[in-house]
C-alpha cells in the first residue's frame, strides 16, 4: 500500500543545492512555481540486520495511474520509529551503506539514501525509542520514471558489528517533483 501527501514543494528544494534543482534551465524560485510534490509510502515493517552482510528488502512503493503527471526528479528517503540493539556488547552500522530503489520488472537498483558509518550506534542491549528520516539527495528518476508501477526498495549490504540490531517502523518513501504534460 501507498500513500500520497501533498507537500509543499518548496519543503524539498531548500534542503538542495542550486545544481540539483535546475530543471530545464529555470532557476530555482520558477521551478517551484511549474512543480508539485507528492510523496508516496511503502508499508512500514521490521527489519534485521546481522553482522553478516546482506540485501534486506524493504516494502515495495506502488505509484498509481496518475494521467497528466511527469516525473521531473525523484529522491528516496526512509523513516523508522525505533531500533533494539540484542547484543551484550555497543553496536553500529559497519561502512557506509545504501537504500536503493528500482522499477520491479525491468529496472537495475540505484541508490538514493547513503547510511554513514556509525550510524544506529547503540550501547549493549539498548533500545532507541526515538525514530528518525533519512532523506536521500541523489535524484532516482532515471529508475523512478513513471506511475502506474511497482518499485522495489532494499537495504544495500545491511551490516552491523554485533548481533542483532532490530529496526522497527522502516517505511521507504519517494519524493516526487511532477509536472503537468
Amino acid at each position: 500500500m501507498s500513500v500520497f501527501v501533498p507537500i509543499s514543494t518548496n519543503d524539498i528544494l531548500n534542503g538542495l543545492t542550486t545544481d540539483a534543482v535546475k530543471w530545464k534551465g529555470a532557476e530555482i524560485n520558477t521551478i517551484s512555481a511549474m512543480l508539485s510534490q507528492l510523496v508516496f509510502y511503502g508499508a512500514p515493517a521490521s527489519l534485521t540486520l546481522n553482522s553478516t552482510a546482506g540485501d534486506k528488502s524493504l516494502s515495495n512503493i506502488v505509484l498509481p495511474n496518475i494521467p497528466g503527471l511527469s516525473i521531473e526528479c525523484a529522491y528516496l528517503g526512509f523513516k523508522y520509529t525505533s531500533y533494539f540493539n540484542s547484543s551484550a556488547n555497543p553496536n553500529k552500522i559497519v561502512v557506509d551503506q545504501h537504500i536503493q530503489v528500482k522499477e520491479s520488472a525491468e529496472g537495475t537498483y540505484t541508490t538514493g539514501v547513503t547510511i554513514e558509518n556509525d550510524a544506529f550506534t547503540t550501547g549493549a542491549n539498548e533500545r532507541i525509542a526515538t525514530g528518525g528520516f533519512y532523506f536521500g539527495n541523489v535524484d532516482v528518476s532515471s529508475e523512478v520514471s513513471a506511475f502506474n508501477k511497482t518499485y522495489n526498495v532494499k537495504w544495500a549490504n545491511g551490516d552491523v558489528d554485533q548481533n542483532t540490531l532490530y529496526v522497527y517502523g522502516v517505511q521507504p518513501f519517494l519524493i516526487l517533483l511532477v509536472a503537468r504534460g
